[in-house]
């Protein structure tokens, strides 16, 4: 009966809610989320190639006999992108290019392997460092600074094999990596493709090289990882990383300035790290899902975390995507992890999107030396070259095909300041390109990422001057 007095009751009842609240309060943050099995086993991603056929040994050993270059390599894109080729290369980038022969010599090396293998995804996560992938740019930058060079001197075969060993690494990086390994390889894919473009028109280039390079192109893509491998790495290096309490402090402390003393409160309060294991595991179950069909295949929910609606067929069963994405956003963990995932599948199908606008782009050039001129539309290679236009990679309806399109490119001469006449004109060319990801066609700009593509520079289509600029002539084929 003393339990009972007012004096002994209140201060019992106090403590026993301070002790509980935590714990119903825990209790509400797994609400609507049901318990999910392991989706994907550490032995599902692990990987292992002999040194000896590991591109990534070679790439790591090229890594530090690359010279420091306080040069920006970059030059060698924007001259590609104009269309100029090496005589746009400043005087000092070409001096610097044969102090990396080295480098570039073990790099080539790797290039020759199928497979590639940079850290061990089972037992990494999210805070590995893997500055080999981020050199990656770096050869591929002085790779298309060779294969400038090359063309200028008219060896077109010694450019080729740059440009082919340059996309084959771009294959190895993140073939069996995380997901930002596997953007790198987009990226490189994406410079590659534009300078074969440039290679493409050279006079040197027969129809027979545009064959040949065309098989080889395929051949190599056939080394591309699929979506549903990158993003298994990428779950279990996720799940990894919420598994370390080094990194769950960090993670709230940068996103909740949480001090670290008391960080470990606050996650078991909160139900962490255990919800966000549980929500990663239906995130990805839902990539899963469809990730690996076509684009216009998938059931897109339009969510902010780009989820998929379900078809009711999965098993197990996938859970609704409003409610999923709304776990996610009051999970602390899931919110800063999965956002930068989202994304990463579109960027993907961009990528398979180039690929496509990339092999019309050798059959266009094979066109243009068979008859002479270039087509006004892609259709026109049909069937001599190609057995239909091939679908739209990021459109939504069956019709929507490939397009071609002629224009004149953005300039990025320094024309501000200057009389007009002095302004150069924009090169002159054509744009092979699919929509972009918001579906919409918006004229084959691909310069700002609204649409994706290749272009093809005309020779000779840019005067040294000009006294008017005119709007530029667009031929574009319907759907």
């Amino acid at each position: 009966m003393v339990l009972f007095r007012p004096l002994v009751l209140i201060p019992v009842s106090l403590v026993l809610l301070a002790i509980l609240a935590p714990l119903i309060y825990r209790s509400t943050r797994f609400t609507g989320i049901p318990d999910l099995q392991e989706i994907v086993t550490k032995d599902a991603v692990r990987a292992h190639v002999d040194d000896q056929e590991n591109a990534f040994s070679f790439y790591k050993s090229a890594v530090p006999m690359l010279p420091p270059a306080e040069l920006d390599l970059s030059v060698g894109m924007i001259a590609v992108t104009e269309g100029r080729g090496w005589d746009a290369v400043p005087q000092a980038v070409r001096e610097f290019l044969p102090t990396a022969d080295d480098a570039m010599a073990e790099w080539r090396l790797g290039t020759e392997c199928d497979q590639a293998v940079n850290v061990d995804v089972a037992s990494a996560d999210i805070a590995t460092l893997i500055p080999v992938a981020q050199e990656m740019r770096q050869f591929g930058r002085l790779a298309v600074l060779r294969a400038l060079k090359s063309l200028d001197e008219g060896e077109t075969e010694e450019a080729w094999k740059w440009l082919h060993a340059m996309m084959r690494s771009s294959r190895h990086t993140g073939q069996h990596g995380f997901i930002i390994e596997r953007l790198v390889g987009v990226a490189l894919h994406r410079m590659a493709a534009e300078t074969m473009t440039l290679w493409a028109t050279h006079e040197n280039v027969t129809e027979a090289n545009l064959q040949r390079a065309l098989q080889e192109l395929r051949d190599i893509d056939k080394l591309t990882a699929s979506n549903s491998t990158s993003l298994k790495a990428e779950y279990i290096s996720g799940t990894n990383s919420i598994s370390k309490p080094e990194t769950l402090s960090g993670l709230v402390n940068y996103d909740r300035g949480i001090p670290d003393g008391i960080a470990g409160a606050y996650l078991f309060v909160n139900g962490e790290p255990q919800l966000s294991r549980i929500l990663y595991r239906h995130v990805f179950a839902n990539y899963l899902s469809q990730c690996d069909l076509p684009r216009y295949e998938r059931a897109h929910s339009g969510s902010h975390l780009d989820l998929y609606t379900p078809t009711g067929k999965e098993s197990p069963k996938l859970m609704d995507t409003a409610d999923l994405e709304a776990g996610v956003m009051r999970s602390i963990l899931a919110r800063s992890l999965i956002p930068a995932v989202s994304n990463c599948v579109t960027a993907f199908d961009q990528e398979r999107a180039r690929q496509a606008a990339l092999e019309l782009a050798l059959q266009v050039e094979v066109y243009r030396r068979r008859h002479g001129e270039y087509p006004a539309k892609l259709a026109e290679l049909v069937p001599e070259f190609i057995p239909e236009v091939p679908r739209d990679v990021m459109g939504s309806d069956p019709t929507e095909r490939m397009m071609l399109l002629k224009r004149d490119f953005d300039s990025r001469a320094e024309a501000e300041g200057k009389p007009l006449v002095e302004q150069e004109l924009p090169a002159e060319g054509l744009i092979i390109y699919s929509r972009g990801r918001q579906g919409s066609d918006d004229n084959g700009a691909i310069e700002e990422s609204h649409d994706v593509g290749v272009r093809i520079p005309i020779a000779g289509s840019r005067p040294a001057t000009t006294t008017k600029i005119e709007e530029p002539v667009i031929e574009k084929e319907d759907g």
